[in-house]
């Protein structure tokens, strides 16, 4: 759960930045609360609940060298 103030394109930025950092593929949005008056107060926050995801790499056959990221072969 993330909550920011701001305004909705920032909050997707956010949540796109934070993606990028996890190295994710895609985000699932689960949950988007504006803001809204709870029983006694006003919550001033946009919030969200999403899950990142990233496929895994292909698998590889036994015995074959797999060289690290970023280098040349």
């Amino acid at each position: 759960m993330e909550g920011t103030y701001g305004d909705f394109t920032s909050l997707m930025i956010k949540l796109k930045n934070a993606a990028v950092v996890m190295g994710a593929q895609y985000v699932q949005l689960l949950a988007f609360i504006p803001p809204h008056m709870d029983a006694y107060c006003f919550l001033d926050a946009y919030s969200i609940e999403a899950i990142a995801y990233r496929k895994s790499a292909p698998a590889q056959e036994p015995g074959t060298k797999v060289d690290p990221p970023g280098t040349i072969p």
